[in-house]
């Protein structure tokens, strides 16, 4: 199963807040310096080639940083 689609059979459907931010690597940074760890590092989204990563914030809720689509990565 892959968790980061929002499927019938998925157990965090529309559980996990997800953020369109500019720059994922800056957001990564600031939720660390706060006392946020990583969940799931920066790598590229498979369905829209940009990047993203899910954090646990200082609070302990999870959240996931996301380029907008006018952001892809290049090859």
């Amino acid at each position: 199963m892959n968790v980061l689609q929002k499927q019938a059979d998925n157990p965090i459907h529309g559980a996990i807040p997800m953020l369109k931010v500019d720059s994922v690597a800056q957001w990564v940074a600031k939720v660390e310096a706060s006392g946020g760890t990583v969940v799931i590092p920066q790598m590229v989204c498979p369905c829209t080639q940009t990047y993203f990563a899910v954090m646990t914030g200082p609070l302990g809720n999870q959240m996931m940083f996301k380029e907008p689509k006018d952001h892809k990565v290049s090859s």
